[in-house]
């Protein structure tokens, strides 16, 4: 890698993916948490 600003822009939007990702998941469970509740 000759350039490290390429290499660092491409990490940083790499974990912001992950980061997204498990975001998505935990709120996709709190939704499915809170309509069974209800249900119940």
């Amino acid at each position: 890698m000759e350039d490290p600003l390429l290499f660092f822009v491409g990490f940083f939007c790499f974990v912001l993916a992950i980061v997204g990702a498990v975001m998505t998941v935990l709120e996709f469970r709190n939704i499915e948490l809170k309509n069974t509740k209800k249900g119940k």
